[in-house]
Order: structure tokens, then sequence, then C-alpha cells
């Protein structure tokens, strides 16, 4: 009797006994160009989960639950219906690695709410020798799961929210502890922060005080917030100043607004 080879024994009847719970929520997949942060126009694969563990004031993304994930390519919608397992979210996707692409983005909501099913689609696709890189898009107050995924992943954006922006308290603490997990574990990480015109004084220092404590450099992305109101949106001046306000303190401010919405992409 002729046996397969090795190489070509894909696991994943075995997975699906095993992780039979193991579903997620997603809202929307697409293919398109990263348009926020220092990784602007690389060509990512999106991934946008449902729920966020936050209400932040100024969020503009839809991420309630839906009965249906939007999986869009080439300008075609196809239906998938939710909750999706991570073997079945490769085969729907698996044709965009015909196309290359920097990494695969999890974003959201909130993508560490749904900790176990990336580690497995991770796993999945490692499997299958794809080269691509994670980046995960996170508010970064959710340290003990990010613990679980973080040999797995390897850009981190993390937002830090100012409460000018949130209208919630700073998770001060939790921001440390999401950082630290990240270059104890050797992961590119940066900062982003919406900003508005509601910016304080203070708040401005405490963000350079906060990334001064930090062990290493981590870069940190002042975006502009987007929104129709326009009382909460900074003049180009008054971005420029804000730069320099942070620039006294750290060496490496970016001011990076939301391209892919010049753009008119997703």
């Amino acid at each position: 009797m002729n046996l397969p080879r090795q190489e070509n024994i894909i696991p994943e009847k075995v997975y699906l006994m095993n992780n039979k719970n193991n579903h997620a929520d997603i809202i929307e997949i697409f293919s398109s160009i990263q348009g926020e942060g220092p990784y602007i126009g690389y060509k990512q694969i999106f991934i946008r989960f449902s729920d966020c563990n936050l209400n932040c004031a100024y969020c503009d993304t839809d991420f309630e639950k839906a009965d249906y994930i939007n999986l869009i390519i080439n300008n075609n919608i196809e239906k998938i219906k939710n909750p999706v397992s991570p073997i079945e979210l490769y085969n729907k996707i698996k044709v965009l690695f015909s196309d290359f692409h920097h990494s695969i983005s999890f974003t959201g909501g909130e993508p560490l709410l749904w900790q176990d099913f990336i580690n497995n689609f991770i796993e999945i696709i490692n499997s299958h020798n794809h080269k691509i890189k994670f980046y995960l898009e996170t508010n970064g107050t959710l340290p003990d799961r990010l613990q679980q995924v973080i040999k797995n992943v390897n850009i981190i954006s993390m937002d830090l929210k100012l409460e000018s922006s949130t209208n919630q308290p700073v998770l001060w603490e939790k921001h440390r502890d999401f950082i630290n997990i990240c270059l104890d574990n050797n992961k590119e990480i940066f900062v982003k922060t919406v900003v508005t015109k509601n910016i304080s004084e203070k708040e401005i220092k405490q963000a350079c005080n906060f990334i001064k404590l930090i062990e290493k450099q981590v870069s940190l992305i002042l975006q502009p917030v987007s929104t129709n109101d326009k009382d909460l949106v900074l003049s180009s001046d008054e971005l420029i100043n804000l730069q320099s306000q942070f620039l006294q303190d750290l060496s490496d401010v970016r001011l990076i607004p939301q391209v892919h919405k010049f753009l008119n992409v997703l």
C-alpha cells in the first residue's frame, strides 16, 4: 500500500475534532494597504473581528456581531456565516495567498478577545508554509490575552487611549504591562494615539512620561481623529505644534493620518 508523503498530510480533521468550539465572529475580510502607522502602503490581508472591551468616543469602526462575514475579493462580496472556525476561514481566504501580501492584520473591534482562534489560525497558516507575517492591531488593554499569542505574532500596533479621545480613564498600568510583554519577547511594537482638539497639556506630559519609562525606545504615532465633528479636528498648524510639544521629551514621534481614507480604499 502506498502511504501519502508526510509533508502532504494536513492534520485538519484531527484539528477539528479537538477544537469543535473554537469559532470566532468576524465582520469582514479583505485585501488592501495598511493605512495607519509606520507600515503605511504595505499590502495586507485584513481580518476584522467583532466585539471590543472598550467604548471609545471617537471610534469610527462598526464591530457589532453580524450573521455573516463579508469576504471581499476583487470587488466581489461573498457572505460567510458566523461564527467561523480557523480551518473554514483558511479555506475561504487561501486564494488570497496567490498574490503577495506583507502580512495578515488582525484588527477589530479588539482581536485579542479571540486569542485562541488567532493562535489556531496562525498554526494552520504556518502548516501550509505560507511566508507571511502576522500584524496585531490592538487597544493594548488585555496583557493576559496578549501573553497567549505573543510568540505567534510579529508586529504589534498598540493604541494608547487618551481620555480626551475616548472619554474614558487611561489604563496606564495595562498599557505598560502590554508593552513589556512585547519587549520581553523581542517583538516589534509601536504606539499609536488618536489626537483631538481636546488634548490637554497634562495628557501630553503623561504620555511622554509613560513612553520615557519604557526600557527600549518605542515609536509614538500621532493620528489625527477621523470624524465629521469639526470641533474635534486639529488644524494643520495645530498638529505640527502638537508634534513639536511631544518632541520636547521624545525622540521618535511621527504625525501620520489615516492614508487609506485619502485614497478612498478599504
